[in-house]
């Protein structure tokens, strides 16, 4: 009897201690749980989550096309006489001049080359002398004067404007098989670059 009594008593003594434990850890967890909500995070067992956390996307952005850089515009060259012609426009004049020479040798009529000449080579007497300076070239034209289009002028020096607003440029374009050599003064006239006096022939080239 006694040995039953022993027991009982020893398990009504675990059954007491088990709810002993079990009240403490119910305990210590709603502490844990009571810390946690005054911390500011609602549940202890969630992991917090910050931005370095969070997995990275790539967001391909649209192609697009720059801005389209507007050309700058060269104005274009218009003689005024108050300055001798920029090279470019200076090496057209200047083969302009002996293509036309070439033109009205070859034509044997002066008259082809009066819109390139100043009036004064126009009047009856100043005609006659043309002729006369003309003739070499038509009796036998230089095949190098079709061929100045070719090369670029070489110029012995820089053209310079004077006071009288005419300049005189010089030098020679490098044909073959001989060059020709050039020296001729421009004057402003109608709006235009006229030639006035020229010397204009053909030399073996050094």
């Amino acid at each position: 009897m006694n040995h039953k009594r022993g027991v009982v008593l020893v398990g009504v003594g675990l059954l007491l201690l088990l709810l002993v434990c079990t009240g403490g850890l119910a305990t210590t967890l709603m502490l844990l749980w009571h810390r946690a909500g005054a911390d500011g995070d609602p549940d202890p067992f969630v992991r917090s989550t910050s931005a370095a956390n969070l997995p990275k996307t790539t967001y391909k952005l649209p192609a697009t096309r720059p801005a389209a850089t507007p050309k700058a515009t060269v104005p274009a060259y218009k003689p005024d006489g108050k300055q001798v012609p920029p090279e470019d426009e200076l090496r057209k004049l200047l083969t302009a001049t002996i293509l036309d020479v070439d033109k009205a040798a070859r034509a044997k009529d002066v008259k082809l080359l009066f819109p390139r000449l100043i009036g004064f080579w126009q009047r009856i007497e100043s005609t006659e002398k043309l002729r006369g300076s003309m003739k070499l070239f038509e009796d036998r034209p230089p095949p190098e004067f079709a061929s100045v289009g070719d090369v670029a002028p070489i110029f012995s020096k820089p053209a310079v404007l004077t006071k009288e607003g005419e300049f005189t440029v010089g030098g020679h374009f490098p044909t073959a098989p001989n060059r020709v050599n050039f020296t001729f003064t421009y004057l402003f006239e109608n709006g235009e670059w006229k030639l006035g006096n020229w010397s204009l022939g053909t030399a073996p080239l050094p």
